[in-house]
């Protein structure tokens, strides 16, 4: 902001502080010649402003809101005084960044708590004016604005938790560590980086001076459910049942404090949700092969960790590390349904993703500040078949009757991903230069990625047939229908390996004129890499 006296003139060395629970200690600077003042790289959080200069009332001023990339701008005129006193102004906190040329929506503590979300990422990224969701939901894929899946950027405390490989989000974050959440469709700034959809930035949250702590639950059975239309009305109408849910519970907890006041805080939280259903599987029913198929019941398992410490190290220096844990489980992978039997399904086989960031911010002064981020994550998905399922046999697939994969699954999957990534930034105010007051941001980044993929299956014949022709191993009467997939019988005999690199720099300038009018420029260079070893496996005898 900038602070004047009663006559509009420029009011230099005036100390002005801002506290908040959102950080640890009061922070101070004094108003330039021109009576400008800034607080740069200020956690989101509620604040309260206090300007004291001698020969002039103390100037506070309450409830001022600070979201995620937002800047908040507040002037104000002291009055003269010729004894002690002391000016609060009450007035609604600015809600509009006047800087910035962004089209972002930013969700903050209040609005992920009151709006009817699923409690989950997904439903929040998809939220978005303009996202329409992919509807694959173990994929966590969204488009923004006619764009593609790929195009989309997720990250945690600005380190990114893109999939090296595929680009979707690597892993999930609990709905409950979110502090706020901000999410950038159009106008994006050159410290972005290669992403032309939406970037979305999860702040999580911090520990304070106070111990606080918090629990959620959720429960729900069968018995809270009723099913409106009879038995005989759905078996009228050729129809599966609805699927129903036995029972939903999902639980967390929270707590945070002070390790030491003002210098090193914690927050921890850990959930667990688990889902049991009644699959609407038309059954039983024996299949071409003679095996009879009955309806089963499927269980959905989850947990997720989160552990962070925050840390002011004199005024200058604020650290952050913070580590992220998800773990998967169920029976199986594939969506149930009314033509999907158990057999044909594969196990959701425990997948577990770890997340590591750690961020130190440096402020020289109230125009200058550094970030060095570092960040690390993994994720392990193994999609097995069965334990029952005849991996021996050929998969058939029966066209002419109502009933889907018949005899077993696609084949055996596993998935390995691995980013680590490393940047270093810096943040420069200068005002007064060339007819304005610029906001100069750059960095450096560099990024090691690893992706593996193995499939493998003993027989990868497939069988195309029609059960209600009279020779069923023909799928139109005429011909039949073989074909095989291109994958080794057993692990390792066609893994396929991804290996990347990334080197990137940005220079980008905000300039504001006259406080009306705001330009972004900005120049990025990105220099990417990739390499893959031989996917082919020699025969036994004969070596190539």
């Amino acid at each position: 902001g900038i602070i004047t006296d009663p006559d509009g003139n420029p009011l230099p060395g005036v100390t002005v502080s801002v506290t908040s629970v959102a950080i640890m200690g009061p922070q101070t600077y004094v108003s330039t010649e021109t009576g400008a003042f800034r607080f740069p790289a200020l956690p989101p959080g509620t604040y309260k402003l206090t300007a004291e200069m001698t020969g002039f009332k103390t100037f506070v001023r309450e409830n001022l809101i600070v979201r995620v990339g937002m800047t908040v701008t507040v002037d104000f005129a002291m009055e003269v005084a010729t004894v002690e006193e002391e000016v609060t102004v009450t007035a609604a906190s600015p809600t509009v960044d006047v800087q910035s040329t962004k089209i972002a929506v930013v969700m903050d503590g209040a609005l992920l708590k009151n709006l009817p979300l699923a409690r989950d990422l997904y439903d929040i990224m998809t939220a978005a004016p303009g996202a329409i969701s992919e509807g694959a939901t173990y994929r966590r894929t969204y488009v923004i604005h006619g764009g593609t899946v790929r195009s989309n950027t997720t990250a945690f405390d600005g380190v990114n938790m893109n999939d090296p490989v595929v680009m979707y989000t690597i892993t999930n974050i609990n709905f409950d560590v979110m502090d706020e959440v901000e999410s950038i469709t159009a106008g994006l700034p050159a410290s972005v980086g290669y992403t032309d959809g939406a970037y979305v930035n999860i702040v999580t949250k911090s520990g304070g001076n106070k111990f606080s702590g918090g629990a959620v639950a959720y429960f729900q059975n069968k018995s809270m459910a009723q099913q409106l239309w009879t038995d005989e009305q759905v078996t009228a109408l050729g129809v599966a049942k609805p699927e129903v849910s036995k029972t939903w519970i999902d639980g967390s907890l929270t707590f945070g404090g002070p390790v030491m006041i003002d210098k090193l805080w914690f927050f921890t939280n850990a959930r667990y949700i688990k889902q049991e259903r009644i699959t609407n599987f038309i059954g039983p029913y024996t299949d071409v092969l003679g095996y009879t198929h009955n309806p089963y019941n499927w269980t959905h398992q989850e947990q997720m960790g989160f552990f962070k410490l925050t840390g002011q190290l004199g005024s200058k220096i604020k650290l952050m590390g913070m580590f992220n844990y998800t773990g998967i489980y169920r029976p199986m992978y594939e969506e149930p349904g009314a033509r999907t039997c158990f057999i044909a399904t594969r196990v959701w086989d425990h997948e577990t993703g770890y997340t590591g960031n750690a961020v130190l911010n440096y402020i020289f002064d109230q125009n200058t500040f550094v970030d060095l981020r570092f960040g690390l994550v993994r994720r392990w998905f193994p999609i097995p078949m069965q334990p029952g399922d005849p991996q021996d046999w050929p998969r058939v697939y029966d066209r002419g009757s109502l009933y889907g994969y018949v005899t077993t699954a696609r084949f055996n999957e596993t998935y390995l991903r691995k980013r680590w990534q490393t940047g270093a930034y810096f943040t420069r105010f200068q005002d007064n230069l060339l007819g304005g007051n610029h906001e100069f941001k750059g960095g450096v980044e560099y990024e090691d990625t690893y992706g593996d993929w193995d499939w493998w299956r003993k027989d990868n014949m497939i069988w195309y047939i029609d059960s209600t022709n009279a020779d069923h191993w023909y799928y139109d009467g005429t011909a039949g229908r073989v074909y095989f997939y291109i994958c080794g019988p057993e692990s390792g005999s066609n893994r396929i390996i991804d290996r990347g690199g990334r080197i990137g720099a940005y220079i980008q300038d905000s300039a504001t004129f006259a406080e009306r009018l705001t330009v972004n420029i900005g120049i990025r260079f990105d220099r990417s890499w990739g390499w893959k070893p031989a996917v082919d496996k020699a025969q036994a005898g004969n070596p190539t």
